[in-house]
């Protein structure tokens, strides 16, 4: 497990300094460690330091649990995983190039317009003297480009007027030594979801009106780093799953899929989100290395809401890289939509379920050949599914598209997918893992072959083992 620790340093004014507020502390990484090893995995330490890659060169490890956040430069947080990628080490997590295009709000906001994600009008200052735009309408909120955890943001961070902006402006220039982003503060619920796989978590509601007599309505340094002390009316409410009605809390879910895509986020994410009184959900970041502390960070209450104890959490994360890794390797090794060697065709029969049949984006064009069998269960046809109607117990031949796939009703269909064998290239026990593999995006729960040089092989692929 790579991390990076925080530690107790105090400012003179009696409050902690925020250089290492992005750490984890002691008790944080004790927990996931706990969680990892009911596991049954054996775990080793490794502290990110500038040190770090001699341990990976000297210790050959089956995963890597990654909550590091990096200790200096501009892409810090994708160190480790750059590292990791070069060694060919397996972590979990998003890779080098998101963890570094999400720590750049600048970026990050970038790519969600162009994906036509509603985030905040927003300016980015690359002096303290740059002219304003005009069309920014106040109130404005100040933070730095490429901090975390609130990092540079205090009450005095959201201004009303162009004094007092230019004043932030300066000072967060000259504290953190990077480009200012300045947005539109919205007004508005704060919510936040996260994201388990390729599934948004239930939605969290922070209500900060208990937080009133701070005058910090908002995620702040101070917020995050003594939330939940009441002395200094740092105490929000929180709620999940939120007080939203449901076809609100499906929008504000399916936004948080989108963001989560458009940065390319795997296994883990969460998106904070502010809904304006209008209902406009506004994206403000999104976080690929979320917070786990099981007590204190926003991303275990969601999971609970959802029904994982830590200790779930930590292992599908773990179960989530897992399965990336493996079937990234099919593919480099050519299981997964190999060239055709020989077109020797043979059938391979699935017994799907419908409601584990959701395809990332990334799929969500493709077109799957199959033969379909109607199962008794089905009474009704299904329009739109086949490309011609089909009755009860009747087989028809067509196309499934992923728009149509995500609309089926629960319930099993029995499946005959055309497979072109490859026998110059796939032999025994790799034929049968790459003919599992060809239909994973369909839902399989029990695979067979009835080609008589390759193995049979029955099992259950859980829904959140489909990626």
């Amino acid at each position: 497990m790579t991390y990076n620790l925080k530690r107790a340093g105090f400012a003179q004014d009696g409050l902690p300094v925020d250089v290492d507020s992005e750490f984890d502390s002691p008790k944080t990484i004790d927990r996931i460690v706990q969680g990892l090893k009911a596991g049954g995995h054996t775990v080793y330490l490794v502290e990110a330091t500038h040190d770090f890659p001699r341990w990976f060169l000297t210790h050959p490890v089956d995963m890597v649990f990654n909550i590091a956040e990096g200790i200096h430069g501009e892409h810090r947080e994708s160190q480790v995983p750059a590292v990791l990628e070069s060694l060919g080490v397996p972590f979990t997590g998003s890779n080098s190039v998101t963890l570094a295009l999400a720590l750049d709000k600048a970026k990050t906001k970038q790519i969600l317009a162009s994906e036509g994600i509603p985030t905040p009008a927003w300016q980015l200052f690359h002096s303290p003297t740059a002219a304003l735009n005009p069309q920014l309408e106040f109130p404005l909120i100040v933070k730095p480009n490429r901090e975390g955890s609130a990092k540079g943001i205090w009450r005095e961070s959201v201004v009303g007027d162009e004094a007092s902006l230019r004043c932030q402006i300066a000072h967060i220039y000259d504290r953190y030594q990077q480009e200012v982003l300045v947005e539109e503060f919205i007004q508005g619920l704060e919510l936040t979801v996260g994201v388990l796989g390729d599934t948004a978590l239930p939605v969290l509601e922070i209500d900060f009106s208990p937080c009133r007599a701070s005058g910090e309505y908002f995620y702040s340094w101070r917020m995050k780093e003594f939330q939940g002390n009441a002395e200094l009316a740092l105490s929000p409410e929180f709620y999940c799953p939120a007080r939203l009605d449901q076809k609100t809390a499906i929008r504000i879910q399916e936004l948080t899929l989108r963001a989560h895509h458009a940065l390319r986020c795997q296994d883990i994410s969460r998106t904070d989100i502010r809904l304006r009184s209008d209902g406009i959900p506004f994206v403000l970041e999104v976080n690929p290395l979320p917070g786990l502390d099981p007590l204190d960070s926003n991303f275990p209450v969601m999971a609970r809401a959802a029904g994982f104890s830590h200790e779930r959490l930590i292992q599908r994360i773990v179960d989530l890289a897992i399965c990336r890794f493996q079937k990234t390797r099919l593919q480099q090794s050519g299981c997964i939509n190999p060239p055709v060697v020989q077109s020797t065709p043979f059938k391979v029969s699935a017994n799907v379920c419908a409601e584990a049949c959701c395809l990332p984006p990334a799929e969500a064009s493709r077109v799957f050949p199959v033969s379909i069998s109607r199962a008794p269960a089905y009474q009704q046809p299904v329009p739109g599914l086949f490309s011609r109607g089909a009755s009860r117990d009747s087989t028809d031949r067509g196309e499934i598209s992923a728009p149509n796939i995500r609309s089926i009703e629960s319930a099993p269909l029995s499946i005959d997918v055309e497979v072109q064998r490859m026998s110059s290239v796939v032999r025994g026990d790799d034929r049968q893992r790459c003919i599992h593999m060809a239909t994973p995006q369909l839902g399989v729960s029990t695979v067979s072959t009835d080609y008589p040089e390759a193995q049979t092989t029955s099992g259950v692929a859980r829904r959140e083992d489909i990626s």
